[in-house]
C-alpha cells in the first residue's frame, strides 16, 4: 500500500474526494482511529471443499521487486502532505517537535515493491500486489497527470508504466458514475469503475470489477500501472457520492463488490486461500492462489487468527473483516518484551475479553516495505543498536556494521517468528551523518513508530522471512519460515 498506511494503505482509506479537489495537499487530515473487535469470525466454507493442508498449487506468479527511492522530481511537491506527528530529527531520540513528518521524508517506503503481471482483457500490465488495499486498478490511455502546485501537467512527469489501451469491455458499472482514490502520502487517482476480464497466475476472473484511472496525482516508477487488491470486499473504495462524510466501509454510499481473489473462489477457481513468498536476496518471489508457492519452506508453522478491526464510523467493520488483521501474543525486540508493557487506547479494548493489555493489532501489509509499531517498542528495540543511532527524515538509522538485536513476533501458542538481520538494519539504504565531528556511514532501521492510535503494520521487512498465507476461508494466517 502507498496507501498503505500509510491506505498508509490503508492504501490508508482511500476518500471520495474528487480529484479536482486532490491538488491542495497542505492540509493535514485528521487521523483515523481503529479498534480491534472480540471473537472470531466464523469460517467460510471452501468454494471446492475443505482444505485439509496447505499443499502446493501450480496457480502461482512470479514477483519481482522494483525500486526506485528517488520518486519523480517533477512531483516532488506530492510529498507536501503530513503524515503524522513525529519527534524532532537527530541524535537525541527523546527530542520532540511539533512540526509533522511529510510524506517526502518517507519516500524510501513508498519505491519498493513486489509487482507481478496481469492481464486484463488481452492486455498484459505490472501491478503492485497490495494486501492492505481491496481495489485493482490501472491506469487509462491519455490519461491527465497534475502536480498539486501548478494543476495539469505531461503525463510522462506521472512515471506510470504502460498504461491501458481500452475501455471496460462489459460496460461500466451502474451507480457509480467516477471514483477517486486518495492516499495518505498526498497522491491520487480517479476515474471510472467498470467489468472486465482478469487472468493471472492461469487464471481467468469473467466480468471482474476494476477501476480505469484516467486522472492521477502520482510519483511512479516507471514499470508498474496501478495496484492488484487482495484485500476484503469491505475494503474497496467505490461510492455512489463524492460527499467525503460517506467516504467510509459500509456507508450509505458504499459500493462494495467482490475485489479478484473473491471472485476467484466465488467462481470455484480455487480454494479461498492465497499466498506470498518474497526472497530477499534476489527481489523475486511468489504469489499463488489455491495453496503455496514452489518454494522451500520449514514444515512446521506460526498461526494467528484473522480478526477485524473497527474503523469509527463505520459500524460494518465490527463485524466483517476489512484487512488481513492479526493480534499477537507478544513482541520480542533485543533482550526486551511487551509482557510487562500496557497499550492503554480504550478504543482497542473496550471490546475485548481475551486480550491482555500488552497486545495490540498489526495489518499484514504487501504494499508496506517496512513495519509501523508504536514507540513504546520501537524506541527501546533501536535505542540496543550499536551507537550512534539517530533520526533523520522521520526515520531511525544505525552504523551499517552495527550489531542487530533479535525481533520476534510471537503468535499463537508462544510460537515466536524472528526476522533476519538483513530484513531490519537494511544495506540498501544508506547515508552519512557527522557525529561529534567524524562522519559516520548509517544504514537504515526498517521499523518506524507511529501514532498511538495506529493503525500498525507488519510489512515486506516481516513477510520477506516466510511463506505467509492468507487463508481467508478459514480466517486464519499461517506463516512457515523459509529454509
Amino acid at each position: 500500500m502507498k496507501y498503505t498506511a500509510l491506505v498508509l494503505p490503508l492504501a490508508g482509506l482511500a476518500s471520495a474526494t474528487p480529484l479536482a479537489h486532490a491538488v491542495d495537499s497542505t492540509t493535514e487530515s485528521s487521523p483515523l482511529r481503529f479498534r480491534f473487535r472480540a471473537g472470531h469470525l466464523p469460517s467460510q466454507p471452501h468454494a471446492r471443499g475443505v482444505q485439509k493442508k496447505d499443499v502446493v498449487v501450480s496457480n502461482a506468479v512470479p514477483m519481482r521487486k522494483v525500486t526506485n527511492a528517488g520518486g519523480n522530481n517533477a512531483l516532488r511537491s506530492v510529498w507536501k502532505q503530513p503524515l503524522h506527528k513525529t519527534f524532532a530529527d537527530g541524535w537525541d531520540l527523546t527530542a520532540e517537535t511539533n512540526t509533522t513528518t511529510p510524506a517526502a521524508r518517507l519516500r524510501f517506503l513508498i519505491h519498493n515493491q513486489y509487482i507481478v503481471p496481469i492481464q486484463i482483457d488481452d492486455q498484459e500490465l505490472q501491478v503492485t500486489v497490495d494486501t492492505g488495499s481491496s481495489d485493482t486498478w490501472v491506469v487509462q490511455s491519455n490519461f491527465s497527470c497534475f502536480d498539486p502546485d501548478v494543476g495539469q501537467i505531461g503525463s510522462e512527469f506521472c512515471s506510470f508504466g504502460p498504461v491501458f489501451n481500452g475501455t471496460f469491455k462489459y460496460g461500466s458499472v451502474p451507480d457509480v458514475s467516477s471514483f477517486a482514490l486518495s492516499f495518505s502520502n498526498g497522491e491520487y487517482i480517479g476515474g471510472a469503475a467498470g467489468y472486465d476480464d482478469v487472468t493471472i497466475a492461469g487464471l481467468t476472473v469473467k466480468k471482474q470489477q476494476i477501476l480505469l484511472a484516467n486522472e492521477a496525482m502520482w510519483a511512479g516508477d516507471g514499470v508498474t500501472s496501478g495496484y492488484l487488491g487482495l484485500g476484503y470486499p469491505l475494503g474497496t473504495q467505490v461510492f455512489s457520492s463524492s460527499d467525503p462524510t460517506y467516504a467510509y466501509p459500509g456507508s450509505p454510499t458504499h459500493r462494495k463488490y467482490d475485489p479478484v481473489f473473491t471472485s476467484m473462489y466465488k467462481q470455484g477457481l480455487v480454494d479461498p486461500v492465497f499466498s506470498i513468498a518474497m526472497n530477499r536476496t534476489s527481489g523475486e518471489g511468489w504469489l499463488a492462489f489455491g495453496g503455496l508457492p514452489p518454494v522451500e519452506h520449514e514444515d512446521d508453522y506460526a498461526r494467528a487468527a484473522i480478526r477485524p478491526i473497527e474503523i469509527d464510523n463505520s459500524p460494518a467493520t465490527k463485524t466483517e473483516n476489512t484487512y488481513y488483521t492479526i493480534v499477537p501474543d507478544g513482541f520480542v525486540f533485543g533482550n526486551l518484551n511487551t509482557s510487562n508493557l500496557t497499550f492503554s487506547n480504550p478504543t482497542w479494548t473496550a471490546d475485548f475479553n481475551d486480550t491482555k493489555p500488552s497486545q495490540f493489532p498489526v495489518i499484514l501489509n504487501s504494499g508496506l516495505p517496512f513495519s509501523f509499531l508504536p514507540r513504546s517498542v520501537v524506541l527501546p528495540y533501536v535505542l540496543q543498536f550499536s551507537a550512534p543511532v539517530g533520526r533523520f527524515g522521520g526515520q531511525y538509522w544505525a552504523p551499517c556494521n552495527s550489531t542487530v538485536p533479535p525481533f520476534g513476533v510471537t503468535l499463537s501458542g508462544g510460537k515466536t517468528i524472528y526476522l533476519a538481520e538483513a530484513d531490519i538494519l537494511q544495506q540498501e539504504f544508506t547515508q552519512v551523518q557527522s557525529y561529534e565531528g567524524l562522519p559516520v556511514d548509517l544504514c537504515l532501521i526498517a521499523f518506524m513508530d507511529t501514532l498511538p492510535d495506529g493503525p500498525f503494520y507488519l510489512g515486506d521487512n516481516f513477510l520477506n522471512n516466510f511463506v505467509s498465507v492468507f487463508d481467508v476461508g478459514n480466517s486464519e494466517m499461517r506463516f512457515y519460515p523459509l529454509k
